[in-house]
């Protein structure tokens, strides 16, 4: 057995955190909070009616087969 087949395959995160994280992290979460934001001043999400949210556990809680959801456009922006 080789040394790479014997380690484990989470062993080597370079750039998800510790002294190696990625030196671009802080200003991409702080891009996608604007991105959301200004997303839901312009638009409305809603649950699609047809499909069910069904929780799956796993490391985090997601829904199961997604989240089907609606996009309207908002009549007013203030």
């Amino acid at each position: 057995m080789t040394q790479r087949a014997a380690r484990h395959r989470f062993a080597y995160l370079p750039f998800a955190g510790g002294p190696r994280m990625c030196v671009g992290a802080g200003f991409a979460m702080t891009q996608m909070t604007i991105v959301v934001a200004v997303l839901a001043r312009r638009f409305r999400l809603r649950l699609a009616a047809d499909h069910p949210v069904v929780p799956l556990g796993r490391i985090s809680l997601h829904p199961d087969g997604g989240l089907h959801v609606t996009v309207e456009r908002r009549s007013v922006v203030a």
